[in-house]
């Protein structure tokens, strides 16, 4: 528990030293680090400038006229920002609809038993303000976890960011997650190319932003294509511990599917599973495909010539003798095979 305290409150590190000042380095580099964090007190190391966002009052009321600190968007432009507490989460806060987990309800038991500890989130999560309520643009379990454990939420406040800078926001943080929900990112990168005016024009300039090949964009993209029963048939947590390399490998195989022109047969081999998880996905649409199993292939090495033609060697199952007879007739090659025998008898 503390190493994973240690670690978050490094994170929390990062962003105050970004909010000390325009860049300008803490003078004491170790004040996050040297933080207790069994009587952590997330108002104690909030900038001077820093508020906290009252209850039953309007939340405009906490924002700042001259907020000082700035961040730098995906975009490479630069918005006013503040670190605010946010008291009642559950009333002040929503998900962004831009959120890629905006119709989720992700697990936060990892993260649960930190934030009731901490008293708070120690990562700040990212939002906006619109009407009067803080929306969440990255962080959606964060927020989730604190309003279950009715701690005050550490948030990041954007004065000015666009939806654009937004979704690539919230793409960059998930795919940081050690465990991001795969069909999460998948739609992700689908509403960076959907839409009237989307944020990039190609699969090729969306991959050069994340640092990613075309042909991973592609096959993460081609998720967004498998059946909607395979994912609703998952729980959240199931979805969460999958790996997206292994839901890849199903998109691969629902393409050739699509092309064989198989779909009809494939949806009806996944009905018949009265529990449908990824394995059992998998083994229908190869049962489906009826794609078999490729032999296994071994080197063997000769101990011993019996004849030109015959000679013992060893294999992974043990020695063998390795006949070798050449013909374009069955009669003679049976008989071939024959004489060679008689030979070596």
């Amino acid at each position: 528990m503390k190493k994973r305290n240690q670690a978050m409150a490094n994170l929390m590190k990062e962003d105050l030293s970004m909010l000390s000042g325009m860049g300008k380095k803490p003078q004491n580099k170790n004040v996050a680090v040297d933080l207790d964090m069994e009587t952590f007190d997330p108002t104690e190391i909030l900038p001077k400038k820093a508020n906290i966002a009252p209850v039953n009052k309007p939340v405009t009321a906490a924002v700042a006229t001259e907020v000082g600190s700035f961040y730098m968007l995906p975009s490479g432009k630069r918005t006013k920002c503040q670190l605010i507490l946010i008291d009642e989460p559950a009333s002040q806060t929503k998900v962004w609809y831009g959120n890629p987990r905006y119709h989720e309800d992700p697990p936060v038991e990892d993260i649960l038993e930190s934030i009731e500890s901490n008293g708070t989130n120690a990562e700040p999560v990212k939002v906006k303000l619109n009407n009067g309520i803080y929306e969440v643009i990255t962080g959606s379990r964060r927020r989730k976890a604190t309003i279950s454990a009715k701690k005050p939420l550490t948030a990041l406040l954007l004065e000015n960011i666009s939806d654009d800078d937004a979704k690539m926001l919230a793409v960059i943080e998930n795919e940081g997650r050690l465990d991001p929900n795969p069909f999460t990112i998948a739609a992700s990168y689908l509403a960076l190319l959907s839409g009237e005016n989307p944020v990039f024009d190609s699969v090729t300039t969306l991959a050069k932003r994340l640092g990613k090949s075309r042909t991973w964009a592609s096959q993460v993209l081609s998720i967004n294509d498998l059946p909607d029963l395979i994912e609703t048939s998952l729980t959240e947590n199931e979805k969460y511990k999958v790996s997206i390399r292994r839901v890849v490998e199903l998109a691969t195989l629902w393409r050739r599917i699509i092309k064989e022109n198989l779909t009809e047969k494939a949806t009806q081999a996944l009905s018949e599973y009265q529990k449908l998880d990824l394995k059992a996905c998998v083994e229908a649409f190869k049962n489906t495909l009826e794609v078999k199993a490729k032999p296994k292939s071994y080197s063997i090495k000769t101990e011993k010539d019996l004849s030109e033609k015959a000679s013992v060697v060893k294999t992974p199952d043990g020695l063998a003798i390795l006949i070798k007879v050449d013909s374009n007739n069955e009669s003679d090659l049976l008989t071939s095979l024959n004489e060679t025998i008689k030979s070596i008898s």
